[in-house]
């Protein structure tokens, strides 16, 4: 399996712009990752930059990848750099393990939670808007989960004994 291609897609959320990169392989395999674009401005040219050297490159060879994106970026390990070859990274795990048909986690060492608790926030909206970039599936909302920043949770007021 070879790396063919390397494409950054970005969603308007508002109030922050989410970017992602899909690493594409020669047997259709891809590999999603996300990154920030919008307050490390030039870490999309940067990703493709070191990306252009893996055209061609195995992409289950995490480490070696990893070993020759931190050699090319030797002088500026740090920084943008380190999040460039994490998207990196991440978009070739998430190939590996769709390869061997396991979940990431699996490459990493096991779960680390079985379950985890998450809310409805307004990050949801651009999903719910715009169900047709998303294979037109909207996102349910559970009872359990409903928060939304607008409506945050009421405070409670300290009891005199907690005050002291």
């Amino acid at each position: 399996m070879k790396i063919v291609k390397l494409e950054d897609f970005h969603a308007d959320g508002g109030w922050d712009t989410y970017s992602f990169l899909k690493i594409t392989t020669d047997e259709g395999i891809t590999g999603w990752s996300e990154f920030n674009e919008s307050r490390r401005k030039g870490m999309t040219a940067l990703i493709h930059g070191l990306g252009a050297a893996l055209i061609g490159e195995d992409p289950c060879a995490i480490a070696r990848i990893d070993a020759a994106l931190y050699a090319r970026s030797r002088s500026t390990a740090g920084g943008l750099t380190s999040h460039a070859i994490a998207a990196i990274e991440n978009a070739c795990l998430d190939i590996r393990g769709k390869a061997l048909g396991v979940p990431v986690y699996e490459l990493l060492g096991g779960a680390v939670r079985e379950r985890m608790p998450v809310y409805w926030s307004r990050c949801g909206v651009l999903r719910a808007r715009c169900a047709e970039l998303f294979d037109g599936k909207v996102i349910d909302r559970p009872a359990c989960a409903r928060s939304t920043i607008s409506k945050p949770p009421r405070a409670r007021r300290a009891s005199a004994a907690s005050r002291r």
